[in-house]
């Protein structure tokens, strides 16, 4: 039962989500438009009325160090915009894959949405039409949407789920897309080779929608520069048109448009240095561009505050532990 009538409001929406197929849990054999693809979630999102069309989102897509970029991409611009970031999986709780300037979305919330989202999701699965039923991921990502429009959020970070074309969250029109660095994973679904892996990725690619890609082996920037052309898509590669040298607490990011000294990475690990130069590389194209007005101190302060729990993370000093 879902609504205030629940006896728990919130484990009855945990329960009608996880009751769906959830593809995060290995059942998904290939990229069979009945288990994976746009036309569910785009279908729903319209019943909601599009809250997608009220943000204006980064969108992220790789298969190594997404998630930091999209902790780091947020924790910039939240530092002078109500920010979404919308990541997956969760560590603890599913409230973690929705957040708004830091703060997960509440358990009443939570329950509230889902409850909301519930009649609709019915009358889908009836007028369904051989497209399958909504599953987990997919409600999950028109419940972080509905909650930063309705939040009122101005930006919102998306992660991608599984490889790009086909994944829930590329039902949005993106002001930048971001590809990290790629290589084999999912091989199962995406494919078995790097090209193949790099297309589906490529996926998020709009046109005209600028570009910012990690360092790629030859073979995914070849894909990814071909998708590029395609849709004429200004595309800023890691190496020609923005490096980084430096170390976690003196980094310097030679951005496509700004030189940005004296950065410091709050995540451990020597990649996260990547990671770092990849979300700075985003947000200095969305300044040049105009689309947000923030300064290279902010960058500085996004990236120092930025917290990614369960990712190299430091639980105590003496003695030293660290969770990863």
């Amino acid at each position: 039962m879902l609504g205030a009538e629940a006896a728990d409001p919130y484990r009855a929406a945990l329960e009608f989500l996880y009751s769906r197929a959830n593809y995060e849990r290995g059942f998904l054999g290939s990229l069979d438009p009945l288990g994976y693809g746009l036309e569910r979630t785009a279908r729903l999102l319209r019943r909601l009325g599009r809250p997608q069309d009220r943000l204006k989102i980064v969108h992220i897509a790789g298969t190594k160090g997404k998630g930091s970029v999209a902790a780091m991409v947020a924790s910039v611009l939240w530092t002078r915009y109500p920010t979404g970031l919308f990541t997956s999986p969760h560590l603890h709780t599913f409230r973690e894959r929705i957040q708004v300037d830091g703060s997960l979305i509440s358990r009443p919330a939570f329950g509230r949405l889902v409850a909301e989202l519930g009649p609709v999701v019915a009358d889908l699965d009836r007028e369904a039409e051989g497209l399958g039923r909504l599953t987990t991921f997919e409600l999950g990502t028109a419940l972080g949407l509905l909650h930063f429009a309705r939040a009122g959020a101005e930006w919102a970070v998306l992660e991608v789920g599984l490889g790009g074309r086909l994944d829930a969250t590329n039902v949005v029109a993106p002001e930048v897309a971001v590809i990290t660095s790629l290589s084999y994973d999912h091989t199962q679904v995406l494919g078995p080779t790097l090209a193949q892996i790099a297309a589906e990725k490529a996926g998020i690619i709009k046109p005209g929608v600028p570009v910012v890609c990690a360092p790629q082996d030859e073979e995914p920037v070849k894909v990814i520069e071909e998708r590029a052309r395609a849709v004429r898509a200004p595309l800023l590669l890691a190496g020609r048109d923005w490096s980084w040298s430096g170390n976690r607490t003196g980094l310097t990011v030679y951005g496509p448009f700004e030189t940005y000294h004296g950065l410091q990475v709050a995540l451990l690990g020597p990649h996260q240095l990547e990671n770092a130069a990849v979300a700075v590389a985003a947000v200095d194209l969305l300044r040049a561009q105009g689309r947000i007005s923030l300064g290279p101190e902010e960058v500085k302060l996004g990236l120092k505050g930025v917290r990614w729990p369960g990712r190299a993370e430091v639980l105590r000093r003496k003695p030293t532990v660290v969770v990863d």
